[in-house]
């Protein structure tokens, strides 16, 4: 958690998930995120049909709307357990992602240290538009390439700045 997560309440904020895992494919496998916040335990689960897939991940979104406190994601993948047909084995990463104040510059707040590794990275997103920055690759014809697994294929755009 970095300075940018302390959040003022009331923001929709946005992050960027990935799960580092060789042995899972995002685009393939089944995930969601529950998020925790409060002295009563509140929670949202956001499901991966609820995120938005980018090239470095899945994009999700919440509002701040009530939440005041340390905000803990706990992201929840799962496997195909080929030990037992037809079963499914669950793997979790648990870790606080942001900070919700109700009033803005906190100089209070001390953040838990960073313990251990997480195989679950989260970023904040603050652009208004992360998908301005890829162009969708298209043919002759303006059809969009798809892949063998019906994913889009983008590329990172040019930086208009540079000097030639």
């Amino acid at each position: 958690m970095t300075e940018k997560d302390i959040i003022v309440q009331g923001e929709t904020v946005k992050y960027l998930l990935t799960i580092d895992r060789e042995d899972f494919s995002m685009a393939n496998g089944n995930f969601q995120v529950e998020l925790r916040w409060g002295l009563m335990g509140a929670k949202k689960v956001i499901q991966k049909s609820e995120m938005y897939e980018s090239t470095d991940g899945y994009l999700f979104a919440f509002s701040t709307d009530g939440m005041v406190g340390k905000v803990i994601a706990k992201c929840t993948w799962y496997y195909d357990d080929t030990d037992v047909p037809g079963a499914v084995r669950p793997e979790t990463d648990e870790q606080v992602i942001a900070f919700v104040v109700t009033t803005p510059c906190p100089k209070f707040q001390a953040c838990p240290k960073a313990c251990g590794d997480h195989d679950v990275t989260y970023e904040r997103i603050e652009d208004s538009e992360i998908t301005a920055k890829y162009a969708r690759l298209v043919d002759a014809y303006d059809r969009p390439f798809i892949t063998s697994d019906d994913c889009y294929i983008y590329a990172l755009r040019e930086d208009q700045n540079i000097n030639e």
